[in-house]
């Protein structure tokens, strides 16, 4: 009988239990809270941009207002004759919450002209937090670039 190579059966235990070993001290070094701060930080840097580019393509002024302890943001007209404002939710199961504007405890309104320029709320920010992490969204006073920090 000629022996063929493979697994013994022993060695395949070992490999599933060292596997194991290695997942048990991985997984709780993931943080799924700083994942979700993250995640809901690049949609707002997203949302303010594309309010920027909207004010650009309609050539009409458009704003988004952030208010702190609120799951929601919105998008709104500065011009009466176009569609009501429309709000915006944070993913409701990721336990992110706007913590703090840039002007204390009132919101904070990001207004961009015809042009893209920031004419309201240049310079101010937003912050996140969720699971004991925070990342701040600001805004650029010249030239209205979100930044994630």
């Amino acid at each position: 009988m000629k022996y063929e190579g493979g697994f013994t059966l022993i060695e395949l235990v070992m490999v599933v239990a060292i596997l194991g070993l290695v997942g048990i001290a991985i997984v709780p070094r993931f943080n799924a809270a700083g994942t979700n701060v993250s995640v809901v930080a690049r949609q707002i840097q997203s949302d303010i941009r594309y309010t920027q580019e909207i004010a650009m393509s309609k050539f009409k002024a458009k704003s988004v207002t952030f208010t702190p302890d609120q799951g929601d943001y919105s998008l709104s007209p500065s011009d009466p004759t176009d569609p009501p404002a429309t709000r915006l939710r944070m993913p409701t199961k990721s336990g992110v919450s706007i913590e703090s504007t840039s002007n204390g405890s009132s919101s904070i309104t990001v207004t961009f002209n015809s042009l893209g320029e920031p004419t309201a709320g240049a310079g101010g920010w937003v912050r996140l937090s969720g699971g004991g992490l925070t990342k701040t969204v600001s805004v650029e006073a010249r030239t209205g670039r979100a930044i994630i920090q």
